[in-house]
């Protein structure tokens, strides 16, 4: 024999679902009320502190991983800020010098070399430039390691009206984040054929095109 539930007996399985689920809750509050309106003289048995122990401990339990998440993501901020600055820093170089720099305190952004959180270098080539910054294996929880690089293009590759403006060259940024925890250097990004593209086991965080 079959039943089939028509929509007003679905609709009432329902109803009676969350009268129950609110007589649950209902319950719980009178308990823990009861539990600290009690008479102060009374105390608390171990059964009762077992219970408020246990709720205390598996709230904190829920709430530590987004903590732990977001101290992380603080720090990881760091490398982010720092490789975008230096994305800009390059070009602004190029622009003024018509070549990049290899050495940030060259780059003169006042940007240390070392912090607690990350290692950051410099790699410099005719025609592109890679900055780097490594998580540092001293730090006090495991972070994720980026990489900034900047390519001089043919102008063409990034405006159509290049050759009516006369421009030759421009410059095309990207800053990549490792997929995972990382403290080793993360492989370089490419430019080819007109497309920019993160290395192996990395992930685009935003490019930046004039």
């Amino acid at each position: 024999m079959y039943f089939v539930l028509t929509q007003s007996s679905k609709a009432y399985i329902s109803f009676i679902d969350l009268k129950r689920l609110k007589m649950s809750i209902y319950r719980r509050d009178k308990w823990l009320q009861y539990l600290f309106n009690r008479n102060k003289n009374q105390g608390f048995t171990a059964v009762e502190l077992l219970f408020v122990l246990i709720i205390i401990g598996i709230l904190a339990f829920m709430t530590l991983p987004n903590f732990l998440g977001c101290a992380n993501k603080a720090k990881q901020s760091e490398g982010k800020n720092y490789i975008g600055s230096m994305n800009r820093g390059q070009q602004a170089y190029y622009l003024e010098n018509g070549n990049f720099v290899a050495s940030m305190p060259k780059l003169g952004l006042g940007l240390p070399t070392k912090t607690i959180n990350y290692e950051y270098s410099v790699r410099a080539t005719k025609t592109a430039v890679f900055n780097y910054a490594i998580a540092q294996k001293s730090a006090s929880k495991p972070l994720k390691s980026y990489v900034g690089a900047v390519f001089i293009v043919p102008a063409s590759d990034v405006n159509e009206k290049a050759a009516e403006n006369h421009e030759k060259w421009s410059s095309l940024s990207i800053v990549c984040e490792t997929e995972t925890l990382s403290n080793k250097p993360p492989a370089d990004p490419t430019y080819q054929k007109g497309a920019l593209t993160c290395g192996s086991n990395t992930t685009e965080i935003y490019r930046y095109s004039p």
